[in-house]
């Protein structure tokens, strides 16, 4: 797992105590504090009844938040053991955003979907119609729509229990597996250690490969091709339900009648597929800053029109080239308030309104894809900066991938870069602008460099480091191994270390979510009183028959979760920035 430090854990715990209570909150603060353990054991560190100890486990394992070794599936079982799982808890504070997004890939519909498998995990379609009231009926037949909709846009994924093993416990039994099938092969014990090294790259791949076959939606789906119908009547329901074909999330979908969910699997939220659109999210406004708002709506065409490929917000590129007719198809006919896209793309460019659509799109993909813009070089030999995409010239046309690698890591830096200025000040920035551009620098390079004086370059890059945001390295200036040395018989050189910088900073980070958490568990805590009062069954929506000191306590405590609930949003937003993004903690 990428977050194991103790501000994780602490985050871990105020989340699992939040949402369901003290015990389950005792069995996980177990599990995170003392790792794997088998089941007596839980129970023996929890203090709790074993009946109390395995129904949180099994809470816990409902939700994807602890994982097993699957011992006893193995020829000979064993005693089970569990781990909490770090990264699926943290999630959990990405569930706002998340209905956000599927209301606006999916309409209300989807939503109400998606909001039923976050208070019960994992769901099979029976058991998810009961509890929206579609048993049965025209209301059943959108429900199917509207979960047919979301598993082939990925954002559902049948549940297997072979994911919920613990992946290095999955890795090291494929591993022992294709070491036994090499030592067969070659009638030998020894297998050298390149060819060890060989066979665990080998098992990583097979088990990514495999989990990624249990998670594809199609073992979810039946196919069961409908009778023809006249066209009036095939249009007609097609477009029925709130999270229809009018979508664009959902693209076309003309044949979902022909398509029935497999009610013996059970469904669950694909928390990467929602990533990867807020990442996509992350690219279209790094683009508008960069350029304007017609270079955005071009990346989102082209962000569109390859949706279907992408599956994790880390990969470092597009799988697949978009053409430019591809991307023009799925250029949306107006811009965000009203704006014709077209006249948008136009104003945006010197000489657009002489342009045509295809030869403005063409334009903005060429100066996305970084046409004639050099850096630093000799001779023209310079590298392409702000390069977005990048493009092919295989085919009769040209075809254009998005960097993700390159666009996050320069968001990433801008994040840094904020940071250090709201704690430093402008003067940390230019200091810190200037150690992120060279590998190694002096202190008289970053004089120079930031235009600021040798006295304060020394106090800011010291500050920097007690930050962990650069570190120092001594160079000898001469070869003496022997006799005593100095300060002064060293080169003291400065570097910025992205990796550790971003560890830190995430570490940070979780300490203000977990204080976030704790404050409005607290502020809820010192007004339950009045809470309860006001949530009266027989005072429902009728807070005026309550004293006025009652009104104003009420009006202040929501005000402040108010208030919470935005920080605590903006905060979980650098934290994917940091974690999930390509180069993040969680991606390495």
């Amino acid at each position: 797992m990428s977050s194991k430090g103790k501000e994780a854990v602490r985050l871990c715990e105020n989340i699992v105590r939040q949402a369901f209570g003290d015990v389950v909150g005792r069995v996980a603060s177990t599990l995170l504090n003392r790792g794997r353990l088998n089941l007596r054991t839980l129970v023996r560190l929890t203090a709790l009844p074993a009946r109390a100890a395995t129904g949180a486990v099994v809470v816990l394992m409902q939700h994807d938040l602890v994982l097993c070794t699957g011992a006893s599936s193995k020829a000979e079982p064993e005693e089970e053991a569990y781990e909490f799982a770090v990264d699926e808890c943290l999630r959990r504070l990405r569930r706002g955003r998340v209905l956000a997004l599927t209301e606006q890939v999916g309409g209300k519909d989807a939503v109400d979907v998606v909001r039923q498998l976050f208070l019960y995990g994992k769901l099979r379609f029976g058991d998810l119609a009961a509890l929206l009231g579609a048993a049965d009926g025209r209301a059943q037949i959108e429900l199917r729509r509207t979960v047919v909709r979301l598993l082939r846009g990925r954002y559902l994924e049948p549940y297997s229990r072979d994911l919920q093993m613990i992946v290095a416990e999955d890795e090291e039994v494929m591993f022992q597996g294709l070491k036994v099938h090499e030592q067969r092969a070659t009638n030998t014990k020894l297998v050298p250690d390149k060819r060890l090294i060989e066979l665990r790259v080998q098992a990583i791949d097979d088990v990514r490969a495999k989990r990624a076959e249990l998670r594809d939606p199609a073992h979810a789906l039946r196919h069961a091709p409908a009778a023809k119908k006249k066209g009036k009547e095939r249009a007609g329901a097609g477009g029925g339900s709130a999270g229809g074909a009018g979508h664009k999330g959902f693209g076309a979908a003309d044949d979902t009648d022909e398509w029935h969910v497999d009610e013996a699997r059970a469904l669950r939220v694909n928390y990467e597929k929602f990533d990867v659109l807020l990442r996509n999210e992350v690219i279209v406004k790094a683009a508008e800053d960069r350029w304007n708002r017609a270079a955005a709506e071009v990346m989102r065409a082209v962000l569109a029109a390859t949706l279907d490929t992408q599956v994790s917000a880390a990969e470092k590129r597009t799988a697949r080239p978009a053409g430019v007719n591809t991307i023009m198809d799925h250029l949306a006919k107006d811009a965000a308030g009203g704006v014709p896209t077209a006249k948008l793309l136009a104003y945006g460019l010197a000489g657009g309104g002489k342009m045509s659509l295809p030869e403005l799109v063409r334009q903005y993909l060429g100066l996305m894809a970084g046409d004639g813009e050099l850096g630093p070089g000799s001779g023209g030999q310079g590298h392409v900066v702000h390069a977005f995409l990048s493009k092919s010239e295989a085919g009769s046309s040209p075809t254009y991938l998005v960097e993700f690698d390159a666009v996050c890591a320069k968001v990433t830096d801008a994040l840094v870069m904020e940071l250090v200025r709201q704690r430093l000040g402008d003067k940390g920035a230019r200091v810190l602008a200037v150690v992120m551009r060279a590998v190694n620098v002096s202190e008289t390079m970053v004089r120079d460099c930031a235009m600021v004086p040798l006295r304060d370059a020394r106090s800011t890059l010291s500050d920097l480091q007690k930050l962990s945001l650069i570190d120092i390295q001594e160079v000898p200036k001469t070869a003496q191994t022997k006799g005593p040395r100095f300060a002064t018989s060293d080169f003291h050189l400065w570097r910025y270390d992205a990796p550790k910088a971003h560890a830190v900073l995430l570490a940070n980070t979780y300490k203000t979510l977990a204080n976030v958490l704790q404050r409005r568990a607290a502020e809820l805590d010192a007004r339950h009183v009045v809470l309860a009062r006001a949530e009266r069954p027989d005072l429902a929506g009728m807070l005026d028959l309550l004293s006025q000191k009652d009104r104003d306590d009420v009006e202040d405590v929501q005000n402040v979760v108010r208030m919470l609930a935005l920080v605590e949003a903006r905060t979980e937003h650098v934290v994917m920035l940091l974690r999930d993004l390509p180069g993040g903690v969680g991606a390495r």
